[in-house]
């Protein structure tokens, strides 16, 4: 068996550049408003409008550098290997030979919540395919248990 690599990718609506303007779009006009109430003497307002520009422009940044992160799922012909790829990092988050590992769909507890896909190996477990929508998390799952061999999948329930 030759072997297998999935890369999982959250979706990527928004570039750096669009992000970019709207942050700069934002402080704009938020120190606009805080500047006219500053001029009619009510100076207060400027550090709470700069305050909020820099919380917007952070949490902007923080999920712009999240979307970089993804998941590199190697299937070989003796093990498992799960990595996680960031903007200047790639570091190995799970290992377990091919023989012990195995697939699993886990329901969510309440409903309307997504379902969750782990590969358990030897009592240890890793979540996959966070950042994936259910329907392609689903089809995941199946691709992996596929590769792992026949007992590479199993419909257990939550538990």
């Amino acid at each position: 068996m030759q072997a297998h690599r999935i890369e999982v990718r959250p979706n990527h609506s928004l570039s750096w550049r669009a992000s970019r303007r709207i942050i700069l779009f934002l402080a704009i006009v938020t120190l606009g408003i805080g500047l006219s109430f500053a001029s009619l003497g009510l100076w207060p307002i400027l550090p709470f409008a700069g305050l909020e520009t820099l919380l917007v422009a952070w949490a902007i940044w923080s999920v712009q550098r999240r979307l970089h992160m993804h998941e590199i799922i190697e299937v070989t012909e003796s093990a498992i290997r799960i990595l996680e790829r960031g903007p200047r990092h790639i570091r190995e988050r799970f290992f377990c030979p091919r023989a012990w590992a195995f697939v699993v769909e886990r329901r969510a507890a309440w409903r309307g919540h997504p379902s969750r896909v782990f590969v358990l190996c030897k009592g240890r477990e890793w979540e996959i395919g966070r950042s994936l929508p259910a329907v392609e998390r689903s089809a995941l799952a199946q691709r992996v248990g596929r590769l792992l061999g026949p007992l590479g999948s199993s419909g257990m329930p939550a538990g």
